[in-house]
């Protein structure tokens, strides 16, 4: 077997020749994919070649285990990112990313890759455009210490380059074996959170439609949030596969959609967001819960580790490509009862309200609500501080507020209450009392009293 053999994709009408993927995602090989690009065939290019170099080049680096060389291939900012098959959490910053290669180079020997199939896409060729690369890689090797082989049949990855002084550097690298969990993360590790690196409110719009899309089962809402072009891209979590072209990734969210008749996201997490250009990615994760149509079987995903391309159309950004896979299963929240009811038909959300968490508001005082109406809050958190979205009576946040003047660094916690980080998003689901005496706040020291609290008002 040779080290390498990539067939390669590049952006034309080709990419309809993945229509067997909307429907068998879960059934088809790798090796079938790399027959069904080889037969799509490619339109050469200068810039694409010298792209389809670069990648080979980082995957000769991962194959010799050469850091050095590895090294060569990676900008330095502090923005790079990758997320590793075998690490829980994702690595920023070259150091974080170099330490996570040699970790990878330690614990492996005699490594042999065989790129099973490829796609290239390069946007321009001045300096700061993007490259993409998304590809199916065989992984053979054996462990260091135990001498055990390790084999990994079709690993999913991410690629996205930047052009710098006419050569292309890797700026983030996302890989997954589809069906391999990874290890427990560390408390260390999981702490691991750099801020987000932009403020672009209509990248975080086009984010926030797309979790919306999501939760509601939306395809109209999901087609709006997809770019228009032909060669948009993505990997599903649960699939072995890429998906290439429009008509097949629509046809996955379709297929996920039909296959789930309940799906709730109580928390998502903006890691990182970097613009270059008329480009954008995101490096993120959310919490999912899913209903199976046909077996009723519960589903509960604590992590679920994502990158996201954006591309700029007209003033709009929309996702060009999406690449997910199941994280480790620690550090969750946990399937709390409020979760598990809102799939219940009694107690499923009638009405959803969204609320924006700065410094020091929720943007709203009052909220009119109805008895008996089960409402599922979205509390998203625009600040740069810690934020609370809590449900108590006025006399228990007094006590509450009391007691974080004794123990400032406390964390609430319960089933009417979620502590959002900046960047995140997460739910609460509350049934309305015939009887109100509960207002909302954010118990964190000092927070209500600078004015994050409201009240609710009881309307027929």
């Amino acid at each position: 077997m040779s080290r390498f053999h990539i067939a390669v994709m590049h952006c034309c009408s080709a990419v309809l020749a993945f229509a067997v993927l909307g429907a068998q995602l879960d059934r088809v090989s790798a090796d079938q994919v790399g027959n069904a690009v080889a037969q799509a065939g490619s339109v050469d290019t200068q810039l694409q070649d010298e792209l389809k170099l670069a990648n080979e080049a980082v995957l000769d680096a991962f194959a010799t285990r050469d850091l050095w060389a590895m090294s060569q291939l990676w900008a330095k900012d502090e923005y790079i990112s990758a997320l590793f098959p075998a690490a829980a959490t994702p690595a920023f910053g070259w150091d974080n990313v170099r330490n996570t290669w040699q970790y990878t180079f330690d614990h492996n020997r005699d490594i042999r890759l065989q790129s099973l199939a490829g796609f290239i896409k390069a946007s321009g060729n001045e300096d700061g455009d993007t490259g993409l690369v998304i590809d199916a890689t065989q992984f053979e090797a054996f462990q260091t210490q135990t001498g055990q082989p390790v084999t990994l049949p079709s690993m999913l990855a991410t690629k996205i380059f930047e052009r710098r002084k006419g050569k292309w550097l890797l700026v983030h690298y996302h890989a997954h074996q589809p069906g391999m969990k990874p290890p427990t993360a560390t408390d260390e590790e999981s702490g691991i959170r750099p801020l987000v690196t932009t403020t672009d409110e209509k990248i975080r719009a086009v984010d926030d439609a797309f979790y919306r899309a999501l939760r509601n089962r939306d395809m109209e809402e999901m087609d709006k949030v997809w770019a228009s072009t032909e060669d948009v891209t993505a990997i599903q979590p649960e699939g072995e596969i890429p998906f290439f072209g429009r008509a097949n990734v629509m046809a996955s969210w379709k297929a996920l959609f039909e296959h789930n008749r309940g799906v709730q996201i109580p928390r998502t997490t903006q890691t990182m967001i970097h613009i270059s250009g008329n480009k954008a990615w995101m490096v993120g994760s959310f919490e999912a819960a899913l209903v199976r149509r046909k077996s009723g079987s519960y589903v509960h995903l604590p992590e679920v580790l994502v990158t996201k391309l954006f591309v700029k159309e007209t003033d709009d950004w929309k996702l060009s490509h999406y690449h997910a896979h199941i994280g480790p299963l620690a550090h969750s929240h946990g399937q709390t009862p409020l979760l598990a009811a809102a799939f219940n038909q009694e107690t499923a959300p009638t009405r959803t309200i969204e609320l924006d968490a700065t410094e020091m508001t929720f943007g709203v005082s009052e909220i009119e609500v109805r008895a008996g109406e089960v409402i599922r809050f979205v509390v998203r958190n625009s600040g740069e501080a810690r934020h609370e979205f809590g449900l108590a009576s006025p006399e228990e946040n007094r006590l509450m507020q009391a007691l974080m003047r004794l123990k400032p660094d406390m964390v609430h916690s319960g089933d009417r209450v979620v502590t959002v980080e900046p960047g995140e998003t997460k739910e609460l689901i509350w049934r309305v009392p015939e009887k109100i005496d509960v207002e909302f706040s954010c118990n964190l020291l000092g927070h209500a009293e600078a004015g994050m609290r409201g009240t609710f008002k009881l309307v027929n």
